[in-house]
Order: C-alpha cells, then structure tokens, then sequence
C-alpha cells in the first residue's frame, strides 16, 4: 500500500491522478485498495471532513510525502483558508502536535478584526508539513518537477510519467464556494518571525531552496 500525505492545496489531488492514470488503484481524500493521496491522512483520525483516512498504517505501507513550491501555494492555501472544515482540522492538529495555536492574539497578525488568511497560511504550511515528516516518508515528490516521477516509479514498483497522461488539476474557478485571496509578496513582513522561520527550514527540507531564500529576506 502506498500513503500520500500533504497539505491542502499542495498538489496531492494531482499526484492521486496521477498515480491512477498509470494504474495504481489509489484514491485521493479516501482508501482505495492500493492506497491513499490525501492532506488529511496524517491525522490518523478515520472519517476526516472529506473522506477518510487510516488510523494506522498496513505493514509494508509505503509513505511518501507530496509537496508543492510554497511560495508560489502561499494564495491558494490562504484561499482555502476560508473553509472551516479545513482551518479547523488543521488548527486542532498543529496544536495537538507542535502546541501551535493559530488563532491565538498573538498569532494575529491582520488587524484587529480581520481573519488571518495569508498568516494562516504561512504557519500551517511551516508546520503542517514539519507534522509530516514525522512520517518518516521515503520521498519527497514535487509535483512541479517531472524528474521526480522516477521518485514515485521506484516508490509504487511500476512506470510513473505524466507524458501523454489526462492528469487532474485542482484549478480554480466558479465552482468554487469562496472567492480566490491574493496578497502580494510583501505580506511575509508581517507575520510572525518564528512562523516565517519555520517555513524557510521547511521549504529547505522539501527541495526549495530558491523559496527559502526569498522567505529569509522578509525574516
């Protein structure tokens, strides 16, 4: 069995797809007979907001982690930041398991009485992902990077590529349930420094030293 664990809006519904077009039966958000793609697997929990996941992975499971440029997710996730199943699963577990409070005054950093987005996002994708290295997984598969598929060739035991392949995209449009959020670069100045720390140790870690070097400029 092969387990997919990443960060909403990072590219895990892609590599689900991915893996399918080229005959891996996994399923992306819940459990398919060969394994599953989904943000929310790290929490271990069984029924998730969306889907399911395991509570404990098989013998033999192969664990891989899903990444996506950080800086270039910053919107999205900040996007999908408006979901509250979403912030809420997320919240609850970066407190559970690194006793970081997202929506503590503090950790506010928009003013008073303006919902955090964009500050939400660079501490959840900091500390979201240092949650699933815990893991331990084998690879780290950048979904920008098509050299990486011979990661997930080796990872699966069978041919990866996207070449010639129909792969879904979670794209953004008006089915969508909340308007897309942009913020320009220059936000980073204002979040918490040990937030913005983090993300440039985790966009180090991922395979994004370009990323981690423009976040050290806002530090």
């Amino acid at each position: 069995m092969v387990i997919g664990l990443g960060h909403p809006r990072c590219g895990t519904g892609f590599t689900a797809s991915l893996l399918q077009a080229n005959g891996v039966d996994v399923r992306h958000e819940d459990i398919g007979p060969e394994g599953i793609v989904s943000w929310m697997q790290v929490a271990k929990r069984g029924p998730a907001p969306w889907g399911n996941t395991l509570t404990e992975y098989p013998p033999g499971a192969r664990v891989f982690l899903v990444a996506r440029s950080p800086l270039a997710s910053l919107n999205a996730v900040a996007t999908e930041n408006q979901q509250i199943r979403s912030i809420g699963l997320r919240s609850q577990l970066l407190w559970e398991r690194r006793r970081v409070d997202l929506f503590a005054w503090p950790n506010q950093t928009a003013g008073d009485g303006i919902y955090d987005f964009f500050g939400w996002a660079v501490a959840s994708l900091a500390w979201w992902y240092d949650i699933c290295f815990d893991d331990r997984p084998e690879i780290v598969f950048r979904i920008e990077h098509p050299e990486d598929d011979a990661l997930l060739s080796r990872l699966v035991g069978r041919p990866i590529s996207r070449a010639g392949k129909h792969v879904w995209q979670n794209a953004y449009g008006p089915h969508k349930k909340s308007g897309r959020l942009e913020f320009p670069l220059d936000q980073l100045g204002r979040v918490r420094k040990e937030h913005l720390a983090k993300l440039v140790e985790t966009s180090e870690r991922l395979g994004y030293p370009e990323d981690a070097a423009r976040f050290r400029d806002y530090l």
